[in-house]
């Protein structure tokens, strides 16, 4: 359940659990570019493109498994693709990351 931190405009709000969804990317981000092993290993262009590509793999991959989950609740394409009405899996994110993340890092 996500609680809603302020209302910004029509069906768009700022919920919980998007701003820690966004703080867990952040803190990744940050890590990251700290680590001295990362740092040798990849450039710090490379681990900007991995961290943007994945957040937007995280979030289909997580919207794709609640859809697989319960088809039912999305009628429309349109119901898919409103990510701010919520419905993620953190499994799916999990896996989609799991899949992309090792394969991106190889092919650059």
């Amino acid at each position: 359940m996500s609680i809603t931190l302020f209302h910004l405009y029509g069906p768009f709000a700022i919920n919980t659990y998007g701003t820690l969804i966004a703080a867990g990317v952040i803190t990744w981000y940050t890590q990251l570019t700290r680590d001295k092993k990362c740092s040798k290993l990849i450039t710090s262009e490379v681990l900007a493109h991995l961290v943007s590509f994945s957040t937007v793999v995280g979030i289909i991959g997580g919207r794709l498994l609640w859809y697989l989950e319960d088809p039912q609740s999305v009628e429309t394409v349109w119901d898919f693709l409103m990510f701010w009405t919520g419905g993620y899996s953190i499994l799916g994110t999990m896996i989609a990351l799991a899949l992309f993340i090792p394969s991106y890092l190889f092919y650059n």
